[in-house]
């Protein structure tokens, strides 16, 4: 028994000899990458600034602004006085105070809510030709130099890791109008990560404010006399009478801006306002009552009132601009467009219409017609 006892304590013994002694935590710090001098984080000030127009059919999921800042005279870099694993990561410092959207962007970013219906942003860590993905993201591990040694946080050793994206987008149908402000927008940081951690990037708030307008023209109804006239005027199929001119009024018309975005190049000390699109009124006609056959034709058949009898064997023809210039193609979408400007106005769309034999064989009688036009705001 005495000798079991002291065999054990001997194999006891040579596993505690065997261990081996604690890893040395790696400590690392943020560098000038050209000057390998000690630096503070790059403090980001993004900026905002401009009007946009969100068209009622613009589809969710549009960016609608842009505001980017890009990188830094500095280039950062770490050292670390032992080698060990190192990995980036962008994070929400502060975000908008109105919640999360249940809208879901195609980078994973976190999306949040703001004053403004249907309006919402994001920020990702895109960077000069590349889309990036979305914040909050966490990159791969990497190996990190010990003794000292200086590391890029950009393996290619340039400035674009201290950039990212703040997005405003569109997040619902239903989109509603007022000014984006500093307060709906989120912060961001960009974070060196080890056994210990530093930002080496940090957003402030937004400087300035975005103007978002949203809205229809106003479209009254459009009664078209096509006067009063014999069947004898009609010699044959597709012989019709003299064109009518006529103008679908777009009035109370908002202001188009487009969809707009600003970069802030803080090292060239400069930066830049430019549109990422502009908007559009694109349009459709259709037959109340069907068209004619032949879709190039523009044909609308006759509309029965129920109470007089209908003429036969005659339908309205449409066509865009005076006097019959562009015959409408029913079968071409969208059908038209209105050039819309900056500043609110009324619109004109101008058309001309006429009757149209239809048949080998006619029939006097009421000769009414219907289309509707609808408006496709992007």
């Amino acid at each position: 028994m005495l000798k079991f006892v002291h065999t054990l304590s001997l194999v006891l013994l040579m596993v505690v000899s065997l261990m081996a002694p604690p890893a040395q935590a790696s400590t690392c710090s943020l560098v000038n990458g050209s000057t390998l001098q000690p630096m503070s984080p790059v403090v980001a000030s993004p900026v905002i600034q401009g009007s946009i127009t969100v068209g009622r059919d613009i589809p969710i999921g549009t960016i609608l602004y842009k505001s980017t800042y890009w990188g830094s005279a500095a280039i950062p870099a770490y050292k670390c006085d032992v080698g060990g694993t190192g990995y980036l990561s962008y994070e929400i410092n502060t975000a908008p105070s109105y919640g999360l959207s249940t809208w879901v962007a195609p980078n994973g970013a976190k999306v949040y809510l703001t004053h403004i219906a249907g309006i919402g942003v994001y920020a990702s860590n895109e960077t000069p030709g590349n889309t990036g993905g979305g914040i909050p993201w966490t990159g791969s591990g990497f190996s990190l130099a010990g003794g000292g040694v200086t590391g890029f946080m950009d393996p290619t050793g340039n400035a674009t890791m201290t950039s990212f994206v703040l997005n405003v987008v569109k997040i619902s149908n239903t989109v509603g109008t007022g000014t984006l402000t500093s307060a709906d927008f989120p912060t961001v940081k960009y974070y060196f990560n080890s056994t210990n951690r530093f930002p080496y990037l940090q957003s402030n708030a937004v400087a300035g404010s975005v103007v978002v307008v949203a809205g229809t023209c106003t479209t009254p109804d459009v009664y078209v006399d096509m006067g009063s006239h014999a069947v004898s005027e009609l010699t044959g199929i597709r012989t019709g009478t003299a064109w009518v001119n006529f103008s679908a009024q777009l009035t109370n018309c908002p202001a188009f801006f487009g969809y707009n975005q600003y970069r802030v190049y803080p090292f060239a000390g400069t930066s830049t306002a430019s549109s990422l699109a502009s908007n559009a009124i694109n349009f459709t006609i259709q037959a109340v009552a069907g068209w004619s056959a032949g879709a190039d034709l523009g044909v609308l058949l006759l509309q029965p009132d129920g109470v007089h009898p209908t003429a036969t064997g005659i339908g309205i023809q449409l066509a865009m601009g005076s006097n019959g210039a562009n015959v409408i193609n029913q079968n071409a979408y969208p059908l038209g467009s209105v050039s819309v400007t900056a500043t609110p106005q009324n619109y004109s769309i101008n058309m001309s219409a006429r009757y149209i034999q239809t048949n080998s064989t006619t029939a006097a009688g009421q000769a009414n017609g219907a289309a509707t036009i609808t408006l496709i705001y992007l």
